[in-house]
């Protein structure tokens, strides 16, 4: 999936690839907590705290700062990897976002629903995230 940004894939990187910014543009994020080291590096964890409370414990793996941007979360038995490439473009960048929903030792239903609500879920994020840095858009206040 690939979702156009009005600002230069440096913009869109710093602010996508910051947990204390996630909360403004992530729909079912509450809160982030605990995250260190910063600035943000391969190996920055911190616990994503989403809807009912629910914590995801999240790790960066890749930063490649414009360029690529991964992280890991594990909650309830479900491991989500998610990847984003930045492109530039004439009119700002592009964000290419790839995800791998796998097991960690949760029932294969619980897995099966996150996989199909994900695509959705971070398309709407990301547009989201994309009309705040062009200010169309009015950043979320958890």
């Amino acid at each position: 999936m690939q979702v156009p940004f009005a600002v230069s894939r440096e913009v869109a990187f710093d602010f996508l690839g910051d947990p204390h910014k996630r909360p403004q543009w992530q729909s079912t994020l509450r809160r982030v907590e605990a995250v260190t080291p910063m600035p943000p590096q391969v190996g920055t964890s911190w616990r994503d705290v989403v809807l009912g409370e629910v914590v995801a414990q999240m790790e960066l793996t890749v930063v490649d700062r414009p360029v690529r941007w991964a992280e890991r979360g594990v909650t309830k038995g479900v491991a989500m990897d998610l990847t984003l490439d930045f492109e530039e473009t004439a009119t700002g960048c592009l964000v290419s976002a790839a995800f791998e929903v796998t097991s960690a030792g949760a029932p294969r239903f619980l897995v099966a629903i996150v996989r199909r609500s994900m695509p959705r879920a971070v398309r709407k994020d990301l547009v989201r995230a994309a009309g705040i840095l062009d200010g169309s858009v009015e950043p979320r206040d958890p």
